[in-house]
């Protein structure tokens, strides 16, 4: 990954822990995905975080965010670069970058 998907993604990291507290929690993948245009329930989010969250605490941080949104895009078959830019443009409402 180069240094600017790790910014795109190190902001839709941001901008998605509402609480603030360092870490992607469901209900806050759960908005993630569905900004992003991805269907997603509770319980699939809580399963995503399960496979994904190697500390086990029940939460994405930033390293584990990163590994999950790589095999989505890996899985999509989606370029990384494109699909982690069109999620933070989902996100970015203001469009201040």
């Amino acid at each position: 990954m180069c240094d600017h998907d790790a910014d795109i993604l190190r902001e839709v990291f941001d901008k998605s822990d509402t609480n603030g507290n360092g870490a992607i929690e469901v209900k806050e993948l759960v908005s993630l995905m569905r900004a992003a245009g991805q269907t997603i329930t509770r319980p699939e989010a809580e399963a995503l975080i399960r496979e994904f969250d190697k500390n086990s605490n029940g939460t994405l941080e930033f390293q584990e965010f990163v590994t999950m949104m790589n095999a989505f895009v890996e899985k999509g078959g989606h370029r990384p670069q494109s699909e982690k830019q069109r999620i933070f443009d989902l996100l970015d409402q203001n469009q201040d970058g």
